[in-house]
């Protein structure tokens, strides 16, 4: 079975299931800077999505990796991209 490439695109849009860890996003030489901080901010609002669900006992026990997520946008350069708001609970 031939090999599938991975676009860029793909790579941002889901780098949870295209990396093994934020920091090979950092490594990928494939992805432009604006990308890899657009595929780490897609992987951090992944992670805060499944600390909220963790929170109110509804994830499969798998770990957030928002502290990985974190140190990763800090290895790269550029001043910080803006973040949409994260989800949270609703009261």
């Amino acid at each position: 079975m031939p090999d599938k490439k991975i676009t860029p695109k793909q790579k941002v849009e889901d780098p949870v299931g295209n990396f093994a860890s934020p920091s090979e996003v950092v490594e990928d030489k494939t992805l432009t800077t604006k990308q890899k901080h657009d595929a780490l901010v897609e992987w951090e609002q992944d992670a805060v999505r499944l600390s909220v669900a963790t929170e109110e006992g509804m994830s499969g026990g798998e770990p957030s990796r928002l502290d990985e997520v974190k140190d990763a946008q800090a290895k790269l350069p550029g001043k910080a991209i803006k973040r949409p708001a994260s989800p949270a609970k609703a009261g």
